[in-house]
């Protein structure tokens, strides 16, 4: 996509999404791992803002939205118009069809 960097919004589950992936981590595996971690999400989100049409398209999920891999999870998003808008970001054994 041309014209610059497009914004990256995450709703509101997945911002519930990110806060409990990183204390299961924290509670899981110490503070060493969450920042491990959180680098790893955070990775994979600048990746799909600097090439948004990077994820992979799943029609099990909607025909809009796009998957990308993130360490154990998957970030589902879309892009609107000067935006990406990050949906979730499940589990990569979690039943889509049931969290999504």
């Amino acid at each position: 996509m041309s014209g610059g960097e497009l914004s990256l919004i995450l709703s509101p589950q997945a911002e519930d999404d990110f806060a409990d992936i990183l204390q299961y981590t924290l509670e899981s595996w110490g503070e060493n791992q969450v920042y491990i971690y959180r680098t790893v999400l955070d990775k994979a989100l600048r990746t799909i803002q600097q090439n948004p049409e990077i994820g992979h398209r799943k029609k099990k999920i909607s025909s809009e939205h796009r998957c990308f891999p993130a360490g154990k999870h998957i970030i589902i998003y879309r892009i609107v118009p000067n935006a990406i808008l990050v949906s979730r970001i499940l589990h990569e054994r979690m039943d889509y069809d049931r969290n999504f």
